[in-house]
C-alpha cells in the first residue's frame, strides 16, 4: 500500500511542477493596468504626452497645453498662448523640457520659459547629460534645452526617441523614391546624436514610438506593429493583436503599456506577449507613461486615463 501512495505523491509533485512552465514568467505584472478610469479635465485640446514626478504628474498638448496635477486626480489647465504644439515633455533632473514646434523650460513645472527658434520636435531623450530631440531633423541641447543645435536633417521624420545608457534608438519613417514612406530606427551610441546607422524595414507606414525597458528597445508603430531588440540591431516582430497605430509606449522594469488609435491599450510583461485592455473612451490615445504609483495615457478631445 505504501508504494502505492509513494507513487500517487510522485506524480502529484510532478504534476504541480510541471505548470510552472505556464505560468508567465511574472505573474504579477500581467495583471497590471488592467482596469482604467477617465479624468475630468477642462480641456479638449489634443493631448500627445504625459510625465509622472513623485509629487507632479504633467500632460502637454496642443496649443502650448499643459496639464498638471498633484496626485493624477484633478487636473490644472494651463495655457500659454502660443499656437505652437508641445509634443513631448521630461525631466532632467534639474529643470522640466517641454518639446514640439517650440520649447518651454521651467524649474517648478508652474512658470515656462519660451526658448527662442525655429524647432519641429516630437520627441525628448535625455542621454547623459545632453538632450536628444528628434522630429525632421535631430537636434541636441547641451544646457536643458535653453538653446538647440540642428545635428542632422533626414529624409523623414522621427517621432520617437528613447537611451538605454549606451545606445540611442529612434523610432520613424523613410520617404522612399516614389513618394511613399516606410518605417525605419536609426541607432547611435554616440551621446551628442551623431554617427546614425540606419534600419529600413519593409513596414509601411512608420515607427511611431520607442522606448527602453532596462532589457529591450521596443518599437511600435502603425498597423499594430510591435518589435523587440536587446541591442538595437537585431529585432523580432511581435503579434498585437491589433491593426490601430500604436501612438505611445511605456515600461516599467519589464511590464510594458502601448497605446494607440479608438481608445487601444495593450499590456504585457514581457514585451512579447500582449493583451488587449478595455479603455472606456473611444478616443484616439497618443501619450503614455507607466510609474510605480500608476500610469497615465492622454488623448484627443482632452482625454486623460488612469490605472493604479
Amino acid at each position: 500500500m505504501n508504494k502505492y501512495i509513494c507513487l500517487i505523491l510522485s506524480i502529484l509533485i510532478l504534476s504541480i511542477s510541471g505548470c510552472d512552465d505556464d505560468l508567465p514568467s511574472n505573474p504579477e505584472a500581467s495583471q497590471r493596468w488592467v482596469d482604467w478610469h477617465i479624468e475630468k479635465t477642462s480641456t479638449d485640446s489634443y493631448l500627445y504626452d504625459v510625465l509622472i514626478m513623485d509629487s507632479i504628474s504633467l500632460v502637454v498638448g496642443e496649443k502650448s497645453t499643459i496639464l498638471a496635477s498633484g496626485h493624477g486626480d484633478s487636473w490644472i489647465v494651463n495655457m500659454y498662448g502660443l499656437a505652437d504644439d508641445i509634443r513631448s515633455v521630461l525631466w532632467t533632473g534639474d529643470r522640466f523640457v517641454a518639446v514640439g514646434a517650440c520649447v518651454l523650460t521651467s524649474n517648478d513645472a508652474s512658470d515656462w520659459n519660451a526658448s527662442s527658434g525655429d524647432y519641429d520636435m516630437y520627441d525628448v531623450a535625455l542621454a547623459d547629460t545632453v538632450l536628444i530631440g528628434v522630429g525632421e531633423n535631430i537636434y541636441r541641447s547641451y544646457d536643458n534645452g535653453k538653446t538647440w543645435e540642428d545635428v542632422a536633417i533626414l529624409r523623414g521624420r522621427c517621432y520617437g526617441v528613447a537611451w538605454s545608457g549606451s545606445k540611442l534608438v529612434t523610432a520613424g519613417f523613410y520617404y522612399e523614391n516614389d513618394g511613399t514612406h516606410t518605417a525605419l530606427c536609426q541607432v547611435s551610441t554616440e551621446i551628442d546624436g551623431t554617427g546614425w546607422t540606419t534600419q529600413h524595414f519593409h513596414n509601411p507606414g512608420s515607427f511611431l514610438d520607442v522606448t527602453w525597458t532596462g532589457s529591450q528597445f521596443i518599437l511600435v508603430g502603425s498597423d499594430g506593429v510591435i518589435k523587440t531588440s536587446s541591442d538595437g540591431e537585431q529585432w523580432e516582430d511581435r503579434d498585437s493583436g491589433t491593426l490601430e497605430h500604436l501612438w505611445g509606449v511605456s515600461s516599467l522594469n519589464d511590464s510594458v503599456v502601448a497605446v494607440g488609435l479608438n481608445g487601444t491599450i495593450l499590456t504585457s510583461a514581457d514585451g512579447v506577449e500582449w493583451i488587449a485592455r478595455n479603455s472606456g473612451t473611444p478616443n484616439h490615445l497618443y501619450g503614455v507613461y507607466a510609474s510605480d504609483s500608476r500610469i497615465i495615457a492622454a488623448g484627443s478631445n482632452g482625454t486623460i486615463l488612469v490605472s493604479e
